[in-house]
């Protein structure tokens, strides 16, 4: 039993310094991997896609009856309501957060102007191809 405790205390300090600059070099290591990073941010598109036309397309309204608001919001007041099959232009859209997630709006023009939720809307990318949609649903 002597004999193993005499190998294992003259290797002692050999292990010891080895395991010891390992435990530094893991150290240095972990501390060195996260310096200068940013916090990664959510990526939010723009308020409204970069187009060259005025406005982002054409809409038809897909409920049996819309409301439009002021603002982006449910709580916006109302500016007036749409039907089904109503043709509008769509002049910009807007990604809002709601609670948890997030919702789609759409700013528009027809026979009223307000905001509209786009889960409501089909969008089309010019005039004759909302207007046919309009007519298959009246």
């Amino acid at each position: 039993m002597s004999d193993r405790t005499f190998s294992f205390c003259r290797f002692w300090p050999a292990a010891r310094r080895l395991f010891g600059a390992q435990a530094l070099a893991l150290a240095a290591l972990l501390a060195f991997s996260c310096a200068g990073k940013a916090a990664e941010e959510e990526a939010v598109p723009p308020e409204t896609f970069p187009l060259s036309s005025p406005h982002v397309g054409y809409g038809v309204i897909s409920a049996m009856y819309a409301r439009l608001s002021d603002e982006p919001s449910a709580a916006g007041a109302t500016t007036g309501n749409a039907r089904l099959g109503t043709v509008v232009v769509v002049r910009e859209r807007r990604l809002v957060r709601e609670g948890a997630g997030s919702a789609s709006w759409l700013l528009v023009e027809g026979e009223f102007s307000g905001w509209i939720r786009e889960d409501i809307v089909a969008v089309y990318a010019n005039e004759h191809q909302a207007r046919a949609a309009s007519e298959g649903m009246r």
